[in-house]
């Protein structure tokens, strides 16, 4: 197994250790550890970029619904990159 592969391995668990034990804390995790998302506008709210990746929150929507409106997110990738045929351009 690659390294970066292994690092997403285990920053899932860790994510869903997070998402599981902590009922205030909410999670929005790309399988694309590249990405600068709450950076670049291109990214922030690209429908490209979403999570799960066919319907589900962009890193503004998660950002949004969690801070504004109070609303828990919980929302990971499960495809690993460059399965996750939206951000990868595949």
């Amino acid at each position: 197994m690659s390294l970066i592969e292994k690092y997403r391995e285990n920053f899932k668990k860790v994510i869903l250790q997070l998402g599981v034990s902590n009922v205030q804390s909410s999670v929005w995790a790309i399988s694309c550890c590249f990405h600068v998302y709450a950076c670049l506008d291109l990214m922030y709210n690209s429908a490209l970029e979403k999570v799960p990746q066919y319907g589900g929150y962009t890193v503004k929507m998660a950002v949004e619904n969690f801070v504004l409106k109070g609303e828990r997110v919980v929302s990971y990738d499960v495809e690993n990159w460059p399965n996750n045929v939206l951000c990868s351009g595949k």
